[in-house]
């Protein structure tokens, strides 16, 4: 924050001039000179003194606009000094004297960048990117910070994008189904996760969060994603039904495709769950996963699913589904034809008294083909009839296609026009297909002509009929209906829990920031380093209960006690170091900050512990030197000096969660590993050598035969082959 601002400064000659003494316009020259020196050593690269004479500056108190320049130009020299926390805390003073300055922004998000906290700097340069109005710089920055999320980062800010549209009302709430927050921040992890697998790194997804951060989230786009997270988490009811009310947005807005296909996924994999669930339903899952690949062929993973669903079905029960699918368009899965999209809301219908109706219109075309039908026809026969009806493009719809039959010789194209309770749009339709022969003839050639690569029409084998698909039961609203507002019992938690692996720790590194998680391998595999060089960046375990964060080594445990505050002094701390045990206790309070049981032994002459007053590995350190009994009893098993937890009291770490170093095991055992592995590397070496020779002599015999094969055959014909001409010719 801005420093206090002193009772004096500091004059060109060395004496004190009062500050109050000064006039305004006095501290404002000197503040704005003193600005300037500390600009020309921060360009030198001189951060000492240029921190310094900021120092000075900002104690004048000038006016705003130098004040905000002052203290973005000292948290940039902070920033090059490394000094982050200072840095944040000079661009957040900057922020609060200017919301609307870009700069300030700016250095609050690169020193929440060096803090490790990506998450936070991804908001503040989403921040600069407004201001800017997403300018090519600002663009390319937030696209960098995104980046450099974890997968678990990107699927809680997910779960924030689509919380934000429920507060807004784009989407409903989650009523059929709840899961709690830690399982549902896993699932959103899964999703991830199982997105970017055995795709080209960066993923899919970080692409997909930049979008909707600066464009906004569709509700159908969150409720796609709100049913794949509810699947991960196991509840599958609340992801079919996000799914279902995803695919009716879809429907009024007319977008078909690969959106439309992923929202029947998401809902085919709701009724699908998992093996043995309650919940599982294979017909209806079988018949989204078919209207799914009928919008995308491209969808593999959706190809397995229906094969998976179908497993379970009879073959007359799949043929049944795919009639269902095939036969009924829109109406089977609830679009433009359903009741809802037309004007009832649950049976409740918006207008009292209102009817609905349907208009069924076959056309019959002669000359055409299945082949001539593609998605441009289709979509141009859709446009003409709904032009010529006065309706809105997503109200016809094409139902089902009959290919010519000897009872049929033609091609058969039946559609659907919901035209709801506008009974003079039936009546044009019917007049249209159905009217006086003469005027039928030409007004139904005249519509058509948008698809004259059909060729002409079969108005006798062409039809329309009008159907009243209005629901049974229908009331008004003012009848004392449900009351739609909100949902009638409060919603469940799912049958099957979802397993959270990090409930009572977490990877962090040692400043407490996360860490993308391993992709762990299926025997529980992790990898080990004998070499310090090659190590990779430490990882460490912190508890749930906050009291510490620690890592192991070969040879030695870091802790690292977290509670300690800052302030105390290393004198008041008083640190028992036993065989067996460990405390960290306040001596003038007698407060505990940590104790208990150690796992395994430790040599408390060779243990030592620091305090600095600060975080991370400048606060409150505990280095304990193993004793390491049960490696030196099998000096051949390296993994006998893993500890599973720091305290007995503590939840065991899992294997692997991350790489074991061993370049400071016990020399005697590096000593026997390095043995082992040179009388290893001899044996590999006498192995690929004796492999070379073996390879060698049978190429050597190979040659021979070939010759001798070659030779025989000019002896017996007179007539000179190539090896490989003979055995073209006598393959076997």
């Amino acid at each position: 924050m801005v420093r206090a601002v002193s009772d004096a400064v500091e004059s060109g000659t060395g004496s004190k001039v009062p500050c109050n003494s000064m006039s305004a316009s006095l501290r404002q020259l000197k503040a704005e000179h003193l600005k300037k020196r500390g600009d020309a050593a921060l360009k030198d690269g001189n951060l000492r003194e240029a921190c310094a004479k900021y120092d000075e500056a900002i104690d004048l108190q000038p006016s705003s606009s130098v004040m905000r320049a002052l203290l973005s130009n000292r948290a940039l020299a902070h920033t090059k000094a490394r000094r982050f926390e200072k840095a944040l805390e000079d661009a957040e003073a900057a922020v609060a004297l200017a919301p609307s300055w870009d700069k300030g922004y700016w250095r609050k998000g690169v020193a929440l960048e060096g803090l490790h906290r990506i998450a936070d700097a991804v908001q503040a340069f989403l921040r600069v990117w407004t201001i800017n109005g997403g300018d090519s710089e600002s663009t390319a920055r937030l696209q960098a910070v995104v980046r450099k999320l974890t997968r678990e980062q990107l699927g809680s800010g997910v779960l924030v994008l689509i919380e934000a549209a429920v507060q807004e009302g784009a989407i409903p709430k989650a009523t059929v189904e709840c899961v709690p927050v830690d399982a549902l921040h896993e699932a959103a992890f899964l999703v991830v996760k199982q997105a970017h697998h055995g795709v080209p790194s960066p993923g899919p997804y970080y692409a997909r969060y930049l979008s909707w951060l600066t464009s906004g989230i569709s509700p159908p786009a969150a409720l796609i994603e709100r049913s794949r997270i509810h699947a991960a988490g196991r509840c599958f009811l609340q992801a079919a039904a996000d799914a279902e009310h995803s695919v009716r947005l879809l429907f009024k807005a007319d977008i078909h495709g690969i959106e439309l296909a992923q929202a029947y996924a998401c809902q085919g994999a709701g009724y699908l769950a998992v093996q043995g669930h309650a919940d599982r339903a294979p017909a209806p899952a079988a018949a989204c996963f078919l209207k799914a690949l009928d919008n995308d062929q491209g969808l593999l993973s959706v190809q397995a699913s229906l094969e998976e669903a179908v497993k379970d079905l009879t073959k007359e029960e799949y043929d049944q589904v795919r009639a269902e699918v095939f036969n009924t368009g829109s109406r089977a899965d609830g679009g433009l034809c359903h009741p809802e999209a037309l004007g009832f809301v649950d049976g409740v219908s918006k207008a009292a008294g209102a009817r609905l109706y349907r208009v069924d219109i076959q056309l019959a075309f002669p000359e055409a083909s299945t082949k001539a039908l593609t998605a441009g026809v289709r979509q141009a026969l859709r446009a003409a009839l709904a032009s010529a009806a006065g309706l809105e493009l997503r109200r016809v719809t094409l139902d089902r296609v009959s290919n010519p039959r000897p009872d049929s010789p033609y091609l058969g194209v039946r559609l659907e026009a919901a035209v709801g309770g506008n009974e003079e749009a039936a009546y044009q339709i019917l007049r249209l297909v159905e009217g006086t022969p003469a005027a039928q003839e030409a007004a139904l050639e005249s519509v058509l002509s948008a698809v004259s690569s059909l060729g002409p029409v079969d108005h006798g084998a062409s039809s329309a009929d009008v159907v009243d698909i209005t629901p049974r039961g229908v009331q008004p609203l003012d009848a004392g209906g449900p009351d739609l507002a909100g949902p009638l019992v409060p919603a469940t938690p799912p049958k099957m829990e979802l397993e959270v692996p990090y409930r009572m720790y977490r990877i962090t590194r040692i400043d407490g920031s996360t860490v993308d998680r391993v992709d762990k391998h299926p025997f529980c595999m992790s990898r080990v380093y004998y070499d310090a060089a090659e190590k990779p960046e430490e990882l460490w375990a912190e508890l749930a209960d906050g009291s510490c964060r620690w890592r192991q080594t070969g040879a030695e445990v870091k802790v690292c006690v977290l509670k300690v505050p800052h302030t105390l002094r290393p004198r008041q701390l008083s640190v028992t170091l036993e065989p067996y045990s460990i405390k960290v206790s306040n001596k003038d309070t007698g407060e505990v900050y940590l104790e208990g049981t150690l796992e395994r032994g430790i040599v408390p002459e060779d243990s030592v512990w620091t305090h600095g007053g600060g975080s991370g590995e400048d606060g409150t350190m505990l280095y304990l030197q193993k004793m390491n009994l049960e490696l030196l009893q099998k000096h051949w098993m390296h993994s006998e000096m893993w500890w599973p937890r720091l305290l007995r009291h503590h939840s065991e770490i899992a294997w692997d969660d991350y790489e074991k170093d061993y370049s400071d095991l016990p020399e005697q055992v590096l000593q026997h590993h390095r043995i082992c592995e040179a009388q290893k590397d001899q044996e590999r070496t006498l192995e690929a050598l004796e492999k070379s020779k073996r390879e060698m002599l049978q190429e050597r015999d190979d040659l021979r035969r070939r010759q001798r094969q070659e030779r025989l055959h000019y002896l017996r014909t007179g007539v000179r082959k190539s090896w490989v001409e003979l055995n073209r010719a006598n393959p076997g």
